[in-house]
């Protein structure tokens, strides 16, 4: 295989990991003498797997329409400067992971300015979300678009896109786990409850402002449930870009009892899943996670009033979380907005709690109406890899191949020049 030239953009801090899995896959399944040349946008991580990184991702959080806005000044000079390193470097391929609002513009100026250059969507935009009318932009933009969620795949073939379901890069994480022995009485006393205890896991969210809305709900919530329920515990996940100081500081301000909450890093989302009866979930990735270890999950989401409003006029689906949105119905009751209330969380919670049946139901409901769609058998980084290299071969070898034909055209030209100048009955007579 020809050396390789890839330009990378892993969109925001959040999309580092995901990317870094690409990345290792792809250094995995290249030949040892083929040249590999990463280079692109991204967090710290990525330099690890040897990618420079021209512009860090760490001042982009741009995964709403606010955040666009803030810093727009900033894509601007980033647009601009991103032209000429494009120009410059002339990559080969080029690999986009998630983020729409940076990812699907920087498409654009790829095809622009490079359009030779093929580009890979790893985690498609989500368009049956919101600003639906991106999907017939896409074929234009996008030579592969790599899908997460089931549905995605027929959705972006109807309008042209090359797509393929690859499974979820969330849910390989667990199924991972699957393959490991999981005691929940060693699990749960490492922590020091009560194996015959019941267990709620919050899942308050990954980014700042999702945890300055949820986690206070979620610490009245609990407080209100564990004066009805005394053999009740509450197991905190915390995800690997949130600072443990922003939970305590949360925690202290809404004076949560001392012991009340045991946290846990996001290593152990798998086994605190599996461990409880009932899991609040903010309206994400982790309500896929949920649902993969059939744990009966309450959706919540809130936001600032005026952001929401934005959100309305902008999304276009019923439904904010993921197994709602897969199965095309409520499994899973949801809490948006102004009935997001830590009352009506204890109270649906209650409910869960009181029935036994109800939750072997929800239960069933999960395996068959979610789960089953993410049993896979490969890593969804590793068949990024493969089509990576597989698209580039097969872009290489068209390449060569119009060089060939071209050289070959010129030959032909100059032997046909060749034939009229010295055969005298192919000479025109001279006027």
């Amino acid at each position: 295989m020809t050396s390789l030239n890839l330009f990378i953009s892993s969109g925001s801090q959040s999309n580092d990991a995901y990317t870094q899995q690409v990345i290792k896959s792809l250094q995995e399944q290249m030949p040892p003498d083929a040249g590999l040349k990463l280079w692109g946008i991204g967090g710290q991580e990525l330099k690890k797997q040897n990618v420079e990184i021209i512009q860090d991702s760490s001042i982009f959080d741009l995964n709403d329409p606010i955040s666009f806005l803030k810093n727009i000044f900033s894509l601007i000079a980033l647009e601009n400067k991103l032209i000429q390193e494009l120009k410059t470097r002339k990559p080969d391929m080029a690999l986009l992971v998630n983020n729409s609002i940076v990812n699907l513009r920087l498409a654009a100026l790829i095809k622009k300015h490079i359009p030779f250059c093929k580009v890979i969507y790893y985690i498609a935009p989500q368009v049956w979300a919101w600003n639906e009318k991106r999907i017939k932009e896409i074929p234009n933009l996008i030579d592969r678009l790599l899908t997460v969620l089931p549905f995605e795949e027929p959705l972006h073939r109807e309008f042209g896109t090359s797509a393929k379901f690859i499974g979820h890069p969330a849910v390989w994480e667990l199924i991972e786990e699957d393959g490991k022995s999981f005691n929940r009485k060693k699990f749960l006393s490492s922590l020091e409850i009560n194996n015959s205890n019941k267990v709620i896991a919050l899942c308050p969210g990954s980014k700042q402002r999702e945890i300055e809305q949820m986690l206070p709900v979620f610490i009245e919530a609990a407080k209100d449930l564990i004066k009805r329920q005394a053999k009740l515990d509450f197991v905190l996940v915390r995800a690997s870009s949130i600072e443990k100081e922003l939970i305590n500081k949360i925690l202290k301000q809404n004076a949560a009892p001392k012991g009340l909450f045991k946290m846990v890093d996001n290593q152990d989302l798998y086994k605190t899943l599996k461990s409880a009866e009932v899991a609040w979930c903010h309206a994400g990735t982790v309500t896929l996670q949920a649902a993969y270890c059939e744990t009966p999950s309450i959706i919540a989401f809130k936001e600032h009033p005026w952001i929401w409003k934005l959100i309305q006029k902008l999304r276009r689906i019923t439904f904010m979380g993921l197994p709602n949105i897969i199965a095309g119905g409520t499994i899973c009751p949801e809490l948006i907005q102004e009935n997001c209330k830590h009352e009506k969380l204890s109270l649906t919670t209650l409910e869960f709690l009181d029935s036994t049946e109800g939750l072997k139901d929800l239960k069933a409901a999960l395996a068959e109406k979610v789960k089953d769609f993410f049993v896979f058998d490969l890593n969804p980084a590793s068949i990024v890899a493969h089509e990576i290299l597989m698209i580039h071969q097969i872009n290489r070898t068209s390449l060569e191949n119009q060089i060939h034909m071209r050289e070959q055209a010129k030959k032909n030209s100059q032997k046909t020049s060749v034939e009229i100048n010295t055969d005298p009955s192919l000479n025109r007579q001279k006027i």
